[in-house]
């Protein structure tokens, strides 16, 4: 038994999904490949290099491109798959596996070129959506089931017009640790790294390379110095690390600057409310652990459909003004009820269980 996994580097949700879900058939005995596409192909890389620039300064041209997603069919998407995409196609030949996952929209683009163009048995093909707000762009004619994060997702892309039974609703696969760590009292876990045990605890994360200037918030929250205390996750960015710092002693903080952190559970579960631009990774961690989020600066396109989503939802709130920072978070200390009703939304929309899940998905075909 074969499970190739496509996965692409530039995004952070892509890689941590593949890494859960390579760990989990790891476990079960499964020979897994595990191969990222930006290693491939030099259009691979250009659109890497693409997304990284103008999600940092070219927001609304990426948001262009991505509403224009919308509009491209997938015969279109797959016939120039099949022309720059032969490196990953040989690799998929080479390995012969009986099901291809990937955690990457344009994965099954390429699974829809290869079988119509390749005789004879080919394997079955999954599609992880690591995104909330359903795109057509995850939507391909050669994929066999998609992987849903929610049942909302879920009836959004059956109205994009999967088949029913095409679609579950497992959620984002994620590491164990999220299984694990929801047995720890969080204020045993904010006494073990020297934080007040009691205080209200807000985790800020500037995303996995830091591109989030979240330094500029801080002047914003000196009102909540007595009342709350941070941890922050700067990313990659060493410079936003030190901005940090320097704007937390200012205001007066009491805050934790950590760059970036390979195992985040431990600080996700010891928080009680979530701050970040969107990512669909972090958005999966922090419902898994029953954390409301507070969303804000999200790139343009797929952080935004997050962030509506969770609006939406009911499990936290989408800012608009960094001055509804400071806001929001005092009225929630003003009304515990109305935080234990976010609360209680998140966990409902967590998917602790995801990668059993989606193991589950993968593995009982094969079984038959």
């Amino acid at each position: 038994m074969k499970v190739l996994v496509l996965t692409a580097s530039y995004g952070h949700g892509h890689r941590m999904a593949a890494r859960a879900l390579e760990d989990a058939l790891r476990t079960h005995g499964v020979e897994v490949v595990v191969v990222d596409t930006v290693s491939l192909s030099r259009v691979e890389k250009v659109w890497a290099w693409l997304y990284a620039e103008l999600s940092d300064w070219g927001h609304y041209l990426w948001l262009g491109i991505y509403e224009m997603g919308r509009s491209v069919p997938a015969s279109v998407r797959s016939t120039w798959v099949g022309l720059f995409r032969r490196n990953l196609l040989k690799v998929v030949r080479e390995t012969r596996p009986d099901v291809v996952v990937s955690t990457h929209f344009l994965g099954g683009d390429v699974m829809t070129w290869l079988k119509r163009h390749r005789q004879g048995r080919s394997p079955r093909v999954l599609q992880i959506i690591t995104d909330y707000e359903p795109h057509p762009a995850w939507l391909s004619p050669g994929v066999d089931l998609y992987v849903a994060p929610t049942h909302a997702t879920r009836l959004g892309y059956i109205r994009l017009g999967a088949s029913p039974d095409q679609i579950v609703d497992a959620g984002i696969p994620l590491r164990k640790e999220f299984v694990e760590i929801r047995v720890q009292d969080p204020r045993d876990l904010r006494s073990r790294v020297g934080l007040d045990p009691h205080r209200f605890t807000v985790l800020m994360t500037a995303g996995a390379m830091g591109t989030t200037p979240i330094e500029k918030f801080f002047p914003l929250l000196h009102a909540l110095r007595d009342r709350t205390q941070w941890v922050v996750f700067a990313g990659r960015n060493r410079r936003l690390q030190e901005r940090l710092k320097q704007a937390t002693r200012k205001a007066g903080m009491k805050a934790h600057i950590l760059g970036f952190v390979e195992h985040p559970a431990p600080w996700v579960q010891m928080s009680d409310v979530v701050v970040s631009k969107g990512g669909g990774l972090t958005v999966a961690e922090s419902l898994a652990l029953g954390k409301p989020l507070l969303l804000i600066h999200p790139i343009p396109g797929q952080e935004q459909g997050n962030a509506r989503f969770i609006q939406r939802s009911g499990a936290g709130y989408y800012l608009k003004k960094k001055e509804e920072l400071p806001q929001l978070i005092a009225y929630l200390l003003d009304n515990p009820d109305w935080y234990d009703r976010l609360a209680s939304r998140a966990r409902a929309l967590g998917r602790p269980e995801a990668t059993r899940a989606v193991l589950d998905a993968v593995l009982t075909p094969l079984s038959r």
